[in-house]
């Protein structure tokens, strides 16, 4: 099964929920994209160090903008912005569920580690509830 994490721009949110499920997931695969690509290069290097400190991988990862390919592609998709930022597409899609995780944007290491906690708990109840 693959899994699509989908955040506004793709460096924080959608990057960690895609290292945490490609880490602790064994039959299964995720990626993610941007709802609303920005251009950027590189994964939030906040999230991607806490990442690391708990020998979870991030090579690879890096922004990227989402596609109606992705979403056709995706046997499951995850979707942690607001609706308001997401393509009609991705809307359409009976695929998506959408988790309410808040946007740290420019907030401080401790916000953000909240918010890899609570991603890294939404990820590992999805991988029980796929019987992974």
């Amino acid at each position: 099964m693959l899994v699509l994490f989908v955040c506004g721009a793709n460096v924080g949110r959608s990057q960690v929920a895609e290292a945490y499920f490609n880490h602790y997931a064994r039959r299964h695969k995720a990626v993610s994209a941007a709802a609303q690509f920005k251009g950027d290069t590189k994964i939030s290097p906040t999230f991607k160090l806490m990442l690391e400190k708990e020998g979870v991988a991030t090579a690879g990862q890096k922004p990227k903008p989402l596609t109606p390919d992705m979403v056709e592609e995706a046997d499951r998709i995850i979707v942690l912005c607001s609706r308001t930022e997401c393509p009609v597409y991705l809307l359409k899609s009976n695929k998506a569920d959408f988790w309410s995780v808040r946007d740290v944007g420019a907030a401080g290491t401790e916000d953000r580690e909240r918010v890899a906690a609570e991603i890294k708990e939404n990820v590992m109840r999805l991988i029980e509830e796929l019987g992974d």
